[in-house]
Formats: C-alpha cells, structure tokens, sequence
C-alpha cells in the first residue's frame, strides 16, 4: 500500500483489506484472490485524489492490467471500509472471468461491501442506509433501462444520475443473492447472465420471469424483506508490517502509471522521460515507459524502452517476454531473443509460450539440439498449441535426422490442426516424409517452420452491435468510409483491454461504443465476416 494519508488510517487499511482477502480466501477461492499482487493506493483526501479521479462521482476505483492489480481511494480509515471492500470485489469478479452487466457488477460489490463482524461471526447483506434512502426519495428506473446501461451511459458516468443506478442495483441483487424465491438459483443466473450477456433471458431462463414480474417483487422485497446473511467465521486478526518512507522513483512510477492506465499517455509518458533523465539506471522506469507505449500502438518505442530494461536486467520475468513477443514484429538479434526467453523461463518456468518460442529461435539459429530440448521441457501440450508445437519437432526432429519421430510429431500435429494453413502444412511434411530418405540434411524447401506471427490490421471504429452465436461472436462495426464484420471465433484468443474501473464488458446487442480492433484479415463466407478480430479497445471506455 502507498499512502500520503495518516500512517494510522493507513496501516487500518491495510489490515482490513487483509482481512477481508483472508476471508474470501476461506470462504470462496484462494486462486481467484491470489492470482495477481494487489497494490492498494490511498490518497489523504480530495484535492490529493482529485487528478487521478477517473470521474466525478468515483470515491475509489478498481484498476488492473496483466501485471498487477490496483485499488486507488480518495481517503482511507475505518468510515472508507465499505468502499474499500466494494471495490476488492470488482477485482474478485475480474478474476473469476465472469462477464457482468453494469448493475450486477456494481450490485455484488455493493451487497458484500457490508462485510462486518456480528456477534462472533460476519455478516453480509446488511442495509446500506443511503441506497435505502435514494430507493426512497428518487424515482426508480425500468428495469429494461437499468439492463442497459454501459460504461459510457450518463447514469454511470454524471454524479447527478448515478445514485439510483447504484441504489437499484444493490436491492436487485440483494434479492437475487439472498432473497427467498431467488438465492437459490442465483449461482444459475450467474452462468446464463455470463453465457447470454443478456438480463432479460437470464430472469426468463433461471426464473421464468419478466422484467415487469421481477420489478414486481422488487417493490415487495423493499418493503420488508431485506435481510443479510450471516457466516459462521470470525474476521482474522492482521497486522501490517512497518512504515517506510517511499522513494522518489517508487511514487513517480506508481503516480504515472495510474495516469497511463486512465489513458492520459502523453502525460504519463512525459513525467516518465523526466524520471528517467534523472534515473538512467532504474529499469522499472524503462519497463513502464514500454508498456505504455504499447498501449499507445507505438511498438517500436515499446520495443525501444524494453529493450533497455532487459539490458539494465530488469528484476521481472514479464519485461523479458514481453521484449521477445515485440521482437516477433521487427528483425531482431536471435541471441538477443534467446538470451531474454532464457532469463523469462529461469524466472518463471512455467511459461509455456516461452518455452514454445525459444524452440523457434534455436530452431532458425540452427542449434537443432537445443530446440528439441527446449520443446521436450513443455510439460502439458494443450490443444491450441498443440498444431505448432508438434509441427515444430517434427522438423527439429528430421534436422537431427530422426524420420520416425519427425514422423511420429507430423501425425499429431495434423491430428490437432484445425486451421486451413496448419493441415496444410502437416499434410505436404507427412507426405514428404513418406517419401525415401534423402541423402541430405537440407530441410524440406519452403516448409521450415517460422514464428507464428499473424499480419494483423488496425481498424478504428463504432461497435454497432455485438451479434452472438453461442461461443462464438461477430463484432458490427462502422469505420468512416465502410461497414465491417469481425468474427470472434474464440473468445480466449481476444485481448480486451480493460477499462479504467473494471473489465470492459462485452453485451450482446445493438450498441454504440467506440473502438480500436486489430484483426487477421480473412474473409469466410460461412459466417459473412471480413476477418477474425484479436485485440478490442474501447476508445471510450469509463474510467
């Protein structure tokens, strides 16, 4: 945790973000809580929180990027508790790959930031009086309209409106985790809300019921039935380690890459060069700065700025592979690659698209010998892998003039290969090697393997609508001079970055949202899709 605010509020904060960890862990999924490092930031107060605020209406936020995972709070001490436990569910619900609409994400936070001891145990679900007061006061929305509200919509965005849509979403999930009639199939709805991003035919599916139906016994609930659930758990005790003062390196760092991850490039870039110019031995700085410009599609000086943390031997087995992942899109030092997959996989020897690639490289310097042995510590060959990983030995195994496992490698890969370029290539190797050995070690012409980089395209745009056909998807989007349709053929090979307060969500229908996608160009008449999409930014994404 960094904090500016009082050393006491702060240390309070820390413990109870502990406590509250430790009882999901106990209580839920130690993996989902534990899958990244968490920094917590705790400004002293609304003027210091003011230039990082993502919006007017934020008194804390949820940040978080392949790295690391970040909760900023605009003050700290006890009366901050609810929120601090609101937004560490954002980040649970990030980690549990659940895709949510807007005012379920926001209604689960709401309900388990009661979280509070109670006579020996802990309770969840109790009133929040200020919801309870809005539900009051203000009038409510359709359903419908609550359903459809997005990241960019003014209820989420203008601190006007987004009192009821916060409220409204409490006491509907409320219902839905603890009510009678609703608790029980809860667990149900969570899977058909995920799977349809459809609330409407998630009430139809689970409930057998209609917005109007379920607005129904909203109204009832509210007026008498709203209870919380107790856990026969006590809250652990926690102490948190010793105050040190943070360093000017660690502050500026940390300050600019929150600014970056709300999108304000320039200024985080800016503040990073001057950090640098002062620092020119730091290589978190250098690794920051890479990223960034990643962000920014600026890969070359991604490239540039990585590079020089692998040199200044960054402490962070990512900075290496991600070096040799942008290495894959310009001519690059095969030693130089070699060198950085080495040190990623001594840091971390499970990463297994290491391990892959560094087969690759040995195998284009002609270390054949090496690359077998690279490919042979692959522990557990998965099915996406699987095509390229056994194509690859199989014509590292035939320069180590060993036909029958070439053999062998060829048939597996074609058993895997589901791509029209990947059965080609398993089929022209296995014919070639039914062919009578050559008295040669030349490889097959044409065919050696190469780095499986895709020649992607850049599209900006407006997302129209999200079209879903079961596990698959098409994205409608309307660029300046043309219509286009991208297909998502497999939503674990789509990068979504994230938005600033929680994973941006992807909801089937007609929408409005302003995007950056870069696809595969390739047209499938099956379908109706111009290409295959791989990375989607939403270019308005809240913060």
């Amino acid at each position: 945790m960094y904090s500016n605010a009082d050393a006491k509020d702060a240390r309070k904060t820390i413990e109870y973000f502990e406590q509250v960890r430790d009882f999901f862990m106990r209580s839920k999924s130690s993996s989902t809580t534990t899958r990244l490092p968490v920094t917590i930031v705790g400004f002293r107060g609304p003027k210091d929180y003011k230039p990082y605020a993502p919006n007017e209406s934020a008194a804390a936020y949820y940040l978080g990027d392949q790295n690391r995972d970040f909760i900023i709070m605009g003050d700290v001490g006890e009366e901050n508790f609810p929120i601090a436990t609101h937004e560490y569910m954002h980040l649970l619900v990030r980690h549990t790959g659940m895709k949510l609409p807007i005012w379920l994400g926001e209604g689960i936070a709401d309900v388990y930031s009661s979280l509070t001891p109670y006579g020996g145990k802990i309770m969840i679900g109790d009133i929040l009086k200020g919801r309870a007061f809005l539900l009051r006061d203000q009038k409510w929305m359709p359903l419908p309209k609550l359903f459809a509200v997005e990241h960019n919509s003014p209820e989420y965005n203008e601190r006007n409106r987004t009192g009821i849509l916060y409220a409204q979403s409490w006491l509907l999930t409320h219902m839905l985790m603890l009510g009678e009639g609703y608790a029980p199939q809860f667990a149900e709805f969570l899977d058909v809300i995920h799977t349809t991003q459809s609330s409407e035919k998630a009430f139809e599916s689970v409930y057998r019921k209609t917005p109007a139906d379920v607005e129904d016994d909203l109204r009832d609930y509210y007026r008498g039935r709203v209870r919380g659930a107790l856990y026969d758990m006590k809250l652990a005790k926690m102490t948190a380690a010793g105050v040190e003062p943070a360093t000017e390196i660690q502050v500026e760092v940390l300050l600019a890459r929150i600014t970056g991850m709300l999108r304000r490039y320039d200024e985080a870039a800016s503040r990073l060069k001057q950090l640098a110019s002062r620092n020119p031995g730091n290589p978190e700085i250098h690794e920051v700065l890479g990223h960034l410009y990643w962000q920014k599609q600026d890969k070359h000086k991604a490239r540039e700025h990585l590079a020089r943390a692998v040199q200044l031997n960054s402490p962070s087995w990512k900075t290496y592979w991600d070096f040799a992942l942008l290495a894959q899109d310009a001519p690059a030092d095969d030693k130089l690659v070699i060198e950085a997959l080495q040190k990623a996989l001594s840091m971390n020897p499970d990463l297994t698209d290491a391990r892959l690639m560094l087969g690759y490289r040995y195998y284009a310097s002609n270390q054949f010998g090496l690359a077998s042995a690279a490919l042979r510590q692959i522990k557990r060959v998965t099915p996406e892998i699987a095509p390229r990983f056994f194509l690859l030995l199989a014509h590292v195994s035939l320069r180590l003039n060993d036909r029958e496992e070439a053999k062998k490698a060829a048939q597996q890969a074609r058993k895997y290969a589901k791509e029209s370029e990947e059965i080609r290539r398993s089929d022209e190797l296995l014919a070639f090697l039914e062919q009578p050995a050559r008295q040669t070690s030349a490889p097959v012409a044409g065919e050696a393997p190469h780095l499986p980089k895709e020649q992607l395209e850049t599209l900006r745009g407006v997302l129209t609508e999200l079209e879903c056909l079961g596990g698959q998807a098409k994205l409608h989007i309307q660029a300046t001079d043309r219509k286009l349709i991208l297909l998502i053929r497999d939503p674990k090979r789509v990068y979504i970055k994230r938005a600033a307060s929680e994973e941006q969500m992807l909801i089937c229908g007609k929408v409005s949202k302003p995007l950056i996608v870069e696809y595969l160009p390739k047209e499938d008449a099956s379908t109706g899709t111009a290409g295959e999409a791989r990375m989607i930014e939403f270019a308005d994404a809240a913060q």
